[in-house]
Order: structure tokens, then sequence, then C-alpha cells
């Protein structure tokens, strides 16, 4: 991408150093709205549809460049280890807890769907407890603004807490009340689905779900 902006010379408009000024010429500045315009265009060509769509409400393209390369410049998420001593599967854990912290709800809704699948036996299970993702996923819970957000946290959190180990960490995290608060909906009943299986494995496994 940098390369054709660059052949094209419009470089200047995602480093920032050809701001839009105010300016007596009505010409120029439907000339700079014009050029800006394309380059946000050619920019969005350039990436998947999914994310395309979350950067239709930036006005620049500078404002465009640094959210993309802000998404795209996670640092390292090994904790200090070699990626060489882990497997595949424990680097997209972490890589997919990583994407949690995002505030694009997309990119939550990504992680949390990925970690459900992960979530297949109780080493996975811990191992994503242990590397922060249930604390992020019961975050994810709470401030979720939309329903199906809250979906799909509350899928990866019902898949997670199938191990013991980790239906006892989501408890001491507060997820019993954070799941309470979740109202039902008729519009998505897997909401009302999900909520009910992770309070009936909590209340089996002894803890007080009354409140």
């Amino acid at each position: 991408m940098l390369m054709v902006l660059s052949a094209k010379k419009m470089v200047s408009f995602i480093n920032g150093s050809f701001p839009k000024r105010g300016s007596s010429s009505t010409q120029l500045l439907l000339a700079w709205d014009r050029l800006n315009n394309m380059v946000i265009s050619w920019i969005r060509r350039s990436v998947c549809k999914g994310i395309a769509a979350t950067i239709l409400d930036h006005g620049s393209a500078s404002d465009v460049w640094t959210d993309i390369e802000y998404r795209f410049s996670v640092p390292p998420l090994i904790f200090h280890k070699n990626l060489s001593e882990l497997s595949r599967g424990d680097y997209l854990m972490h890589k997919s807890v990583s994407l949690l912290h995002i505030k694009n709800p997309l990119f939550k809704r990504i992680a949390a769907s990925r970690l459900a699948r992960f979530a297949i036996d109780d080493r996975r299970r811990l191992k994503i407890v242990k590397i922060g993702g249930a604390q992020e996923l019961l975050n994810m819970l709470v401030y979720a603004k939309d329903e199906l957000t809250q979906k799909e946290a509350l899928k990866a959190l019902n898949a997670i807490s199938k191990s013991d180990g980790a239906l006892k960490a989501l408890h001491n995290a507060g997820a019993i009340s954070v799941i309470m608060s979740i109202p039902d909906t008729s519009v998505d009943a897997e909401i009302g689905t999900y909520k009910t299986e992770l309070l009936k494995r909590f209340r089996d496994s002894g803890y007080d779900v009354s409140s």
C-alpha cells in the first residue's frame, strides 16, 4: 500500500504532513477533500471487508492510517518467551486475548469466538484463564453495548467454565453477578441459553447464585 501511495505522491496524506488547512479558496478545499477521499478509498480496498467497515467514520486518510497502524502494531504477547517455545495454539490464544483489548466490538467478537473454539479441554481452558482471557471476557460482557457482543462473550465464558479450575477463577472474578446483570432478550435466545448454562454450572458446583 505504501508503494502505491508513494508512486502516486500521496504519502503526505497518511503521514500527517499535508493536513487540511483553512483557505479562502473553495476550489483548494474541494481539491483536498477529493484527494483525501481518494486515498481513504484506496486504503479501504486494500483491507478486508470487516476492517474496512470499521473505518468509515474517519474523516481524514491520516486518521485511517493511524488507526490501522495501531491495530496491527500489537507488542509481543509472549511475556518474554520466544515464539518457538510456544505451540501455534498457545500463540493464537495469546493473540486472541490481545484482541480483547481493542475497543472496537468487531475485534472483541472475533477474539471471543476464537477463544470459545480453543476451549476444548482443561489445559486450554486453564491456559486462557492464566493469560487473562477470562477476565477480559468478563470486561467485554460488562461494557458490551449490543446483544451480538454480549452473546459472543457469554459463549466463550460458557466454553471456558467447563473446567472446574476455570469456573473457580470466574467465580473469584465476580462472574456470577456480571452474568446475572445481563438482561434476557427475545431477539437472541442464545443469550438466555448461555446465561442459564453458566449459572447452572455454578450452582451445581456449590456456588451461591441466588443474589
